[in-house]
């Protein structure tokens, strides 16, 4: 009995110094490492409890019968209360809509007409509504599942388009702005905003089914990035999402953010003209209050900020 009293003591005393010492450690690592060690964390539970999924869990059955190719753009709270700078990047999808000789229709979808294109199980509603899922990820659930019935081309409300969808982009069974290979996340592997896909896609559907798998049973994300971790879990573990994501043409997703961090610079017509060259897609963004001065910003004249808010005018 004293030898088991004794054994526990050191138990919980060596429970009590090594948690001492993790808290003490976490002191030290810079936060981008902390959250890779979090990222890292999220993927080995992912795939130790969600990965192997059950193929049938979605209903695949598209609502509308839609012919033309599609650009699907998601503001929830509709066209009438879209920013400025988010009306301007919409348009510009309505004006460069033409890729690979197809006309493609843009469809917004709100929250009002959500349901009319997409069956999203119960259970993922009623976490959303009750603020379990964030907008954010709901919108990542919901780009997987338009793009699986319907393929097409997804595009964040903030995406400005300059040029028309190069064809080769079209005519891929699926398309993303991958990570660069110079500054590699493995966590991380391709950015959300722009994805091109075929209907059916059989890397979108795993990390679909992987997802609802999780919010079948969990109540709490875990981590802003899990769509990303969950995408690099199935293209790493599994063969066939292996081979297929290996075959995607190679397009950073680098280039297409130098316009945001230039939107309050000077405009020139050649810097435009390079910018416009580097890449058909751009990153924006509507939130600038870390900004300091961000309201004068807005305002000041003679910026790329201006000159984009100047084609709502075209």
């Amino acid at each position: 009995m004293i030898k088991k009293i004794y054994n526990y003591s050191k138990y919980i005393l060596y429970r009590i110094v090594n948690s001492i010492n993790k808290k003490k450690l976490l002191k030290y690592i810079d936060e981008p490492v902390l959250d890779l060690l979090n990222m890292k964390k999220l993927f080995n539970y992912i795939k130790g409890k969600y990965f192997f999924y059950d193929d049938d869990i979605m209903n695949y059955t598209p609502i509308k019968n839609i012919m033309n190719p599609v650009i699907w753009i998601c503001w929830f709270q509709g066209y009438d209360n879209l920013p400025e700078i988010v009306k301007a990047c919409f348009n510009s999808a309505k004006k460069y809509c033409v890729g690979g000789g197809d006309i493609y229709d843009v469809i917004l979808i709100t929250e009002e007409n959500i349901l009319n294109y997409v069956h999203i199980p119960e259970y993922i509603m009623n976490k959303y509504h009750e603020g379990i899922i964030t907008k954010t990820h709901f919108s990542d659930i919901l780009r997987l599942l338009l793009l699986i019935n319907y393929g097409g081309i997804w595009l964040d409300a903030t995406v400005f388009l300059s040029g028309n969808i190069p064809k080769f982009i079209i005519d891929s069974d699926l398309f993303m702005f991958k990570t660069s290979n110079v500054d590699r996340n493995a966590f991380l592997p391709a950015s959300s905003w722009f994805i091109a896909a075929k209907k059916g896609n059989p890397i979108l559907i795993r990390v679909y089914n992987i997802l609802l798998n999780f919010w079948k049973k969990e109540k709490d994300m875990k981590h802003y990035y899990l769509f990303h971790i969950t995408l690099a879990l199935v293209i790493n573990n599994d063969q066939e999402a292996n081979k297929l994501w290996n075959k995607l043409f190679y397009k950073n997703n680098s280039d297409p953010h130098v316009l945001q961090f230039k939107l309050f610079d000077e405009y020139t017509d050649s810097l435009r003209d390079y910018i416009w060259k580097i890449s058909f897609a751009h990153k924006l963004s509507h939130y600038f209050n870390y900004l300091e001065n961000y309201e004068y910003l807005q305002k000041k004249e003679g910026t790329f900020y201006q000159y984009i808010l100047s084609t709502l005018k075209e």
